[in-house]
């Protein structure tokens, strides 16, 4: 949940910085750097607790 939430807030200074006409590259590309690594540690996150859900049913069955 922290993850998409840094995430999400991330974005949002960016759109927030593109919609105050600050299209300067320097400036975004500083803001928006970290959002894909923070996207795909959240994604592999999720699979990690599908994965072990997985694993833990198939132990008690």
């Amino acid at each position: 949940m922290a993850l998409d939430f840094g995430e999400d807030m991330m974005l949002a200074i960016r759109m927030g910085l593109a919609i105050k006409e600050n299209l300067d590259l320097a400036t975004l590309t500083a803001e928006v750097s970290e959002v894909p690594w923070v996207t795909l540690a959240k994604y592999a996150i999720f699979a990690l607790c599908l994965f072990s859900a997985f694993i833990a049913s198939r132990k008690r069955g």
